[in-house]
Formats: C-alpha cells, sequence, structure tokens
C-alpha cells in the first residue's frame, strides 16, 4: 500500500492535542500490549524501541513497568512527539522520524521492540515485522498490535454501495492487511480482538476517525450525493436502539528472536 506520509504526519499533528480522548479503542489496545509483556518477558528488557509512540501511551506504561530501561520512542509527528515527551522521563529518547525507514536503517539491536496501532500504516508491514525481529538481541521479544482488514466492514460495505450506485470505483477505503497474510509468518502468535463501537450518527462516527488523526487515501472529493447515499445505506443496515455499529478488528502478535 502507498502512504503519503508526509500527509499522514500532518494529519496526525492536528489531532495530537485531542488525541488520547479520540482513541478509546487504542486505549484498549495499549493496555493488551503491556499484559502481553508481562506474560511473556521473563527478563526485564533493557533496551526497547517503540514504533509509533504517538503521544506516549504505551511509552509511559513502558517507564512504569520498567524504570530500569532506555526506551527510543519514534513519531512521524512532531506534534505527537512533544505531548509524548511532556510526561517522559529521563531514560526515553523520543525521535520525529517514520518508523518504517528508522527500522531498515538503523544498526542497533534490541530486548524489546513494541509498536501500538502504528504497522496498519506501513507501506510494507510484514517486511518491515521481519526487519524489526532482526534487529532484536538473542531473546528478544517483538511485539504489537495493528488493525487488520475487517475493521470499519459497515462503512466499507456503506461505500461500497453508495459507489455502486453511481457506477464508480470506491476511493474511500484503506487496504489493511487480513490475518491470513499475518499467519503466513513463522514463529509468531496472534490474538484476533474485535471491538464494537456505538455512536450517535454516521456523521458522528467520521467525526471521531477524524480525530484519531485517520483520514481517506482518497484524492477524489466525495460528493454529496455519495455521501448521502453511503449514510442512507450505513443507517439502514448498521443501526441499533438509534445508534450506529462500528466494528474495529485488531491482531496482537508476539515474535522471537530465538537465538
Amino acid at each position: 500500500m502507498i502512504i503519503d506520509k508526509t500527509v499522514m504526519a500532518k494529519n496526525f499533528g492536528k489531532q495530537a492535542e485531542g488525541y488520547e480522548d479520540a482513541t478509546p479503542v487504542q486505549s484498549e489496545m495499549a493496555n493488551e500490549l503491556i499484559e502481553l509483556c508481562i506474560k511473556n518477558l521473563s527478563c526485564p528488557p533493557l533496551n526497547i524501541l517503540e514504533l509509533g509512540c504517538g503521544t506516549g501511551r504505551v511509552t509511559e506504561k513502558l517507564t512504569k513497568l520498567y524504570p530500569d530501561a532506555q526506551i527510543t520512542a519514534l513519531d512521524i509527528s512532531k506534534e505527537m512527539v512533544q505531548q509524548a515527551e511532556s510526561m517522559a522521563s529521563e531514560k526515553c529518547r523520543f525521535i520525529t522520524c517514520d518508523a518504517e525507514k528508522f527500522i531498515r536503517a538503523t544498526s542497533k539491536s534490541y530486548d524489546l521492540i513494541i509498536s501500538n496501532a502504528c504497522f496498519q500504516w506501513f507501506e510494507t508491514p510484514i517486511e518491515s515485522f521481519e526487519i524489526a525481529r532482526q534487529k532484536l538481541n538473542p531473546g528478544g521479544h517483538i511485539l504489537l498490535s495493528t488493525f487488520s482488514a475487517q475493521t470499519f466492514t459497515e462503512l466499507k460495505e456503506s461505500f461500497d454501495y453508495a459507489y455502486r450506485n453511481h457506477a464508480t470505483k470506491n476511493l474511500h477505503h484503506v487496504d489493511l492487511l487480513a490475518v491470513d497474510a499475518w499467519q503466513l509468518l513463522a514463529h509468531i502468535s496472534i490474538t484476533e480482538k474485535t471491538k464494537k463501537t456505538r455512536h450517535d450518527t454516521v456523521t458522528s462516527f467520521l467525526h471521531s476517525i477524524k480525530q484519531a488523526g485517520a483520514s481517506s487515501p482518497a484524492k477524489a472529493r466525495l460528493t454529496k450525493k455519495v455521501l448521502d447515499d453511503m449514510i442512507h445505506y450505513y443507517n439502514s443496515h448498521f443501526s441499533f436502539e438509534n445508534e450506529i455499529i462500528a466494528s474495529y478488528h485488531y491482531l496482537l502478535i508476539h515474535g522471537r528472536n530465538n537465538e
């Protein structure tokens, strides 16, 4: 998937101040990642790399869980990094950069590489995972959470209907990797999770996506007719008790360097 990361950094930067409140699902994912650390790491890591630290949600938890660790935390948005730095301990080093490029270029190795809700923004997430695993010290761990293909299935189906109604291609769909693609990797464990959220209206749901820093990759302008048809279909098929439903599907992935 080709992503304009300059635009992505700008979009996340605009939402940095309110990101924590706008992303309750990502907060749950962060908590589950920390639980995986507690479950799988028998020895406290001394050198940690965090890919896509955002506002420091996971970083803060790591500093409390592993107070002796040196943590390097990366994010593509300088505004996100500024938010994260405000809670940082002295042992945290923050870098504004493209985490996907960093992991390829670095010659350093780590006891733990961790990433929350970031890999879905990588152009080559599977390859990047394997490269990251190669940067682990012997016995090191890589833990990540990432959104998968079944995320926002309701929105995709509604847009498919609306664009089909106007005999045009759906330009407002993000191709996320299915769990099958991740399962091709050797020596990893995967846990699938689905979280359903409820929203007053389709419009308020779309606004919540924007507040989380995400945006459509489409360069074409969304016409009012397509939008109206999409909303009508969504309301007709995915409403419950005067609210609409939105599904988040995510994966928790654990790998090791078994050397």
